[in-house]
């Protein structure tokens, strides 16, 4: 009989040393788990915030290719508004652009400037001028129109035209807007 109390507190022995090493095991499972969920929030936190960068620079990126658009757009409107709206010096090119209209289309001019006025906030610099012209009606005419297709912003504010012995005579006041 004392074989069976044996072999019974073996039993017992053993029932409690597998206990405790599953306790053991299920412990440094517990601690593994907790280790990787802290391992992978932390993991996870740093592929978010370099996500949100990629984003951000993508953001930039896209940001910079439409300024560099905007730029080129912006010099060819800057190139427009040079042509529209000369500065001083090339003012004289009109001029010049002007005598060879008015000898393309026969007219006889005579060309002077007139007061400068230096502009405010919302109106532009310009230069007064005086023309007077001498031709036919019809060369007067296209002469005009010509002037007007020019890339040049002139302003006619008068023009008289008279009925002479050889032909028409205008005489016109005007500005040529600068910048």
């Amino acid at each position: 009989m004392a074989e069976p109390q044996g072999s019974f507190f073996t039993y017992k022995q053993d029932t409690q040393r597998t206990a405790l090493i599953g306790v053991c095991i299920s412990v440094v499972f517990l601690f593994g788990i907790i280790f990787l969920y802290a391992k992978t929030g932390a993991v996870t936190r740093d592929a978010l915030a370099l996500r949100q960068q990629l984003v951000s620079s993508n953001q930039v990126f896209n940001q910079l290719a439409a300024l560099q658009a905007q730029s080129q757009k912006a010099k060819v409107l800057e190139q427009r508004f040079n042509a529209i709206f000369p500065d001083n010096e090339s003012v004289l090119q009109i001029t010049s652009q002007l005598d060879q209209l008015a000898r393309k289309n026969k007219v006889q001019q005579t060309f002077s400037f007139g007061a400068e006025y230096a502009g405010d906030a919302h109106t532009p610099k310009d230069i007064g001028f005086n023309l007077i012209a001498q031709s036919s009606l019809s060369d007067f005419v296209r002469y005009i129109q010509l002037i007007e297709q020019s890339p040049f912003f002139l302003d006619f504010g008068a023009i008289e035209i008279s009925k002479t012995d050889s032909g028409y005579q205008a005489n016109t006041a005007g500005r040529i807007y600068t910048r």
